[in-house]
């Protein structure tokens, strides 16, 4: 992760988390306090990714325990699609360089 978008919410705000980020070179890009419209492509990503979590779960009737691995596996495959923002190149291979 190289940018972090924030809508100043409160979730990132803690003086350790910004120093870890620091420190892992993780820039912190702050948007306007609830202001949805500033931010339409996350919030549509996000929607996106969650949808497909509780989608997955729903399908193989999997109780809530595993959330957080549907999400992983929703981002793992979003990685690994092609993408119309991005010619001949699936985001994985855009950000490391290997096909």
């Amino acid at each position: 992760m190289k940018v972090l978008r924030s809508y100043r919410g409160g979730e990132y705000s803690s003086n350790d988390f910004k120093a870890f980020c620091q420190q892992q070179g993780i820039i912190i890009h702050n948007t306007t306090r609830y202001t949805p419209r500033d931010n339409v492509v996350e919030e549509r990503e996000n929607k996106s990714i969650m949808n497909m979590a509780k989608c997955m779960l729903r399908e193989k009737k999997l109780s809530n325990d595993y959330w957080a691995k549907a999400v992983l596996i929703k981002v793992y495959v979003l990685n690994k699609y092609p993408t119309t923002s991005l010619q001949d190149v699936v985001p994985q291979e855009a950000w490391n360089g290997k096909r």
